[in-house]
């Protein structure tokens, strides 16, 4: 990877049939481990489907696209970041947990997925309008990447916090 440009692979439709979950290592080899750095670098899945787990794994990006309501299974990030890009990323899933060092990026307006964070995750608002409503991230960090001007959301924390987010890769 290169200051300030992205890296990213692009795929059709993942589907993660059968039992068990599917471990998705998405790995890029730069500084501040990906998460917090700003930089993209990782896949772009267009379409999701199958009820088997994905569990997100390295610091490394995973773009999820499409109104997927195909996929039902459970969303675990236990690193990096999953990037919804819009609103239906993960609309079926039957659960999604962010896990400390991982991050869920709303790059979509009205996005009505409701994670359960744990202690040093972070949820992180990357368009203006990503939630509206009541939100509850307990522990959890919100990171405001884009201007909120009409948002109209209240933010719930317990023992979280709120700071400004700066991408690297425009």
């Amino acid at each position: 990877v290169v200051a300030n440009q992205r890296s990213i692979l692009g795929a059709k439709t993942l589907s993660l049939t059968g039992s068990g979950g599917s471990i998705i290592d998405v790995n890029a080899s730069t500084v501040n481990n990906q998460i917090t750095s700003g930089v993209s670098t990782g896949v772009a899945v267009d379409a999701l489907t199958g009820t088997r787990d994905l569990i997100k794994w390295g610091n490394g990006v995973l773009y999820i696209r499409g109104n997927n309501t195909a996929y039902t299974g459970n969303v675990i990030v236990e690193q990096g970041v999953l990037s919804a890009t819009s609103a239906g990323a993960l609309a079926s899933a039957a659960s999604v947990t962010v896990r400390r060092y991982g991050v869920f990026e709303l790059f979509a307006a009205g996005v009505n997925t409701t994670p359960t964070y744990e202690a040093g995750s972070i949820e992180r608002w990357s368009v203006e309008g990503a939630r509206s409503g009541a939100i509850n991230l307990g522990a959890a960090t919100l990171q405001v990447a884009a201007d909120q001007f009409t948002t109209n959301a209240t933010v719930t924390l317990n023992r979280g916090s709120i700071e400004g987010f700066l991408r690297t890769d425009d």
